[in-house]
């Protein structure tokens, strides 16, 4: 999941131990969602695990991330592009 974090938070101009603040602040909670988002995606990961890797939330936490994302997917083709973008990157580093 470090790779994750670390994309994510590159991805958003944010320092990467900010992913697990305790704050509601939009420009911190969403690239944390987001990063739990590619968590569950790309790792065997529990969603209580997830949780507890991103400063120990609750698995309910994971799933809400994880449906957040997903319908703003659908929702904004511009995020959906960041998100493919992300994913990108995320894979490239993957075949190194």
């Amino acid at each position: 999941m470090l790779d994750i974090q670390e994309v994510v938070s590159r991805s958003y101009k944010i320092d990467s131990k900010k992913l697990f603040e305790k704050t509601r602040k939009r420009e911190i909670s969403l690239p944390r969602q987001i990063a739990m988002y590619f968590s569950q995606i790309l790792t065997r990961s529990t969603l209580k695990t997830t949780g507890e890797y991103y400063g120990l939330r609750d698995h309910t936490t994971t799933m809400y991330s994880y449906k957040s994302v997903k319908d703003l997917r659908d929702t904004y083709k511009e995020f959906n592009t960041e998100i493919l973008n992300i994913a990108e990157e995320l894979l490239f580093i993957a075949n190194k």
